[in-house]
């Protein structure tokens, strides 16, 4: 069952198909069938051939191992973009069971292998391997061939799959085989193409939940997360001594001097602008087999060129074609704009594309090979794949629709208000409470409220919540902004209570929210919260400066209750200057309460 060795010599053509279509073995047959393995329980298997080298992947293969060994788990998705090598990682995972690997105790009789792959990567580009849109029904199909022999009958072709599934269950039971759900390994290859649009993700997603509940234990690749109870295991791009490694093993395979002879600093470099796919960087290494291109640079350069058009296409046209127009043109804005994306910038990018930033997100973290998103310490990230800034070029350089096309003037647009709030953000003078703003956005509102612009100031700090949600702090002096500046006291006590429950041991925190509670003359929640501020050390005499005003805010007013807390405060402010801030909120309070007896008098 081993792949012939490489002689180095065949043609580019060939060399790609070699590599690539790990299929062949399974081309050319009227029917499929099984092969009896040369293992120790000798298990009928349908499998392709594993890669000559495979690099890496200790981490993804030690977690299917894992999920092989855990009899409770019917379901395994291993997921990831275009050319990371998904289907790769799977054979390989299977052949090392195969070759009785003591890490798996599982031995299931049957192996059965289905690919809804209709493309692959050749010299010439993309190239079909299948016609026509796959569908699980015929996997069924396919299923009922290998176990049976023999073809289905004709009413197959008229059921769905929940049926069918059912009726083959039966059909194997009744064979010479009997083979049970528990002992049929059935892996799915390219999950994502047997379905035509979105509406039927769900679909699929029940579909393959029966299959688990007739057939039996299923694995499962697509580029998309679908949506049935699986184990996930989660395919990246290589790590660099991953990628090293590969590119080593490929090169003393196909006898390449550019790469056995450059150092890791020259290899690095060559393949810098490529990412770490596997896909590409077999590209490059079979892009330098062909005379015209037998150098590191001119095979960069040739690999770049061919991601902004097919090879782009290849690795990306899945997510691409699920993007709305507005989220392609908000990455296209994006992509032009900084290879690095902040938070504010992607917020900017977002309401110039008319996107909301929950769609913005989701699409991002759904496709995890377009772009990585951290938040760290309150610092939102996006980090763009190198490949797909590559195939973003191409799309910006193409004729686009009008719904997509990122203008000069949007471009424009987003610097400026970009460059804004960076400038702002140099400028930030601090504040008594500065962990509050540990963001370059927080800091804009911070500035954007010194400098008076309340509106501004509003709408960054909006943000600023929520690009750093965690932050109590924030969310305190956010809270004081309202009530202080813009006099929105319901909102100022929304942002209050938020704070608490992020804070709940800070006495800055409570003394806001009793602040807040008190201009809106809720007696009870202000002395709860001013109690709270005071028993975690914030000084007397200013949660009872609080305290009055809820007397004389609430209704009807509480005046015996104010005069006798003006007399406390008069006592405790007695060696304080007439100028702190205490005294003059006393004096303060003493004009409020004789303008509340004069109403009263009046009335």
């Amino acid at each position: 069952m081993e792949t012939q060795a490489w002689d180095g010599k065949n043609d580019l053509q060939n060399n790609i198909l070699e590599r690539i279509n790990i299929f062949k073995d399974l081309e050319g047959r009227n029917l499929p069938s099984y092969t009896v393995w040369d293992s120790s329980w000798e298990p009928l298997c349908y499998i392709p051939e594993r890669a000559e080298i495979f690099s890496g992947r200790h981490t993804e293969l030690n977690s299917l191992f894992e999920w092989a060994n855990d009899s409770d788990s019917w379901a395994c998705l291993v997921f990831g973009d275009g050319g990371l090598g998904k289907t790769s990682l799977v054979v390989e995972f299977i052949h090392q069971m195969l070759n009785d690997d003591p890490r798996v105790d599982w031995k299931p009789k049957v192996i059965s292998f289905y690919t809804a792959k209709k493309t692959q990567w050749g010299i010439n580009g993309l190239e079909k391997i299948k016609s026509g849109q796959p569908h699980l029904s015929e996997l069924v199909r396919h299923l009922y061939t290998l176990t049976i022999g023999v073809n289905p009958p004709a009413d197959y072709y008229k059921k769905d799959v929940l049926t069918t599934a059912q009726m083959l269950r039966t059909k194997i039971s009744e064979s010479e085989h009997n083979i049970s759900r528990d002992q049929h390994l059935i892996i799915i290859d390219n999950a994502e193409t047997l379905i035509e649009n979105e509406d039927d993700h769900a679909i699929l997603g029940k579909e393959l939940k029966e299959l688990t509940k007739r057939l039996g234990r299923v694995l499962v690749t697509s580029r998309r997360h679908e949506l049935f109870e699986a184990n996930p295991i989660a395919v990246g791009s290589f790590s660099q001594d991953e990628a090293l490694d590969f590119l080593r093993q490929r090169g003393k395979k196909l006898n390449l001097r550019s790469i056995s002879k450059a150092p890791d600093e020259e290899l690095i470099k060559a393949i810098s602008k490529m990412g770490n796919r596997p896909l590409v960087l077999e590209v490059f290494v079979l892009t330098l087999t062909d005379p015209p291109f037998k150098t590191l640079e001119k095979a960069k350069i040739k690999v770049e060129g061919m991601l902004q058009k097919d090879l782009g296409e290849f690795l990306f046209a899945d997510a691409w074609i699920r993007f709305s127009s507005s989220i392609k043109k908000l990455l296209l804005l994006m992509t032009s704009i900084a290879d690095v994306c902040d938070g504010h910038l992607f917020k900017i990018c977002a309401t110039i594309c008319n996107v909301s930033l929950v769609d913005a997100e989701r699409s991002l973290e759904e496709s995890k090979g377009i772009g990585s998103i951290s938040n760290v310490g309150g610092s939102f990230q996006i980090i763009f794949a190198t490949n797909f800034l590559q195939f973003a070029e191409g799309q910006r350089s193409t004729k686009t629709t009008s719904a997509t096309a990122v203008t000069a003037s949007d471009i424009d647009l987003a610097r400026t208000q970009y460059k804004t709030i960076i400038e702002a953000t140099q400028k930030f003078s601090g504040d008594r409470i500065p962990n509050a703003f540990r963001t370059p956005i927080a800091k804009a509102a911070h500035r954007a409220r010194q400098k008076g612009d309340l509106q501004e100031a509003l709408r960054l700090y909006e943000q600023a919540v929520l690009a750093d949600s965690n932050n109590g702090w924030l969310y305190d002096r956010y809270a004081y902004f309202l009530f202080h500046d813009m006099r929105e006291l319901p909102a100022a006590l929304i942002r209050s209570q938020k704070a608490v429950s992020l804070l709940p041991d800070e006495g800055e925190v409570w003394f806001t929210r009793g602040l807040i509670e008190s201009r809106l003359g809720d007696i009870r929640a202000s002395e709860n919260s001013l109690d709270k501020a005071k028993s975690l050390g914030t000084p007397k005499i200013r949660c009872d400066l609080q305290r009055c005003w809820a007397y004389l805010k609430t209704k009807p007013v509480q005046i015996a209750l104010a005069k006798y807390t003006l007399a406390s405060l008069e006592y405790q402010s007695k060696d304080l200057s007439p100028a702190s801030r205490e005294r003059i909120e006393i004096n303060r309070l003493k004009n409020r309460l004789t303008e509340v007896e004069a109403k009263i008098s009046i009335n």
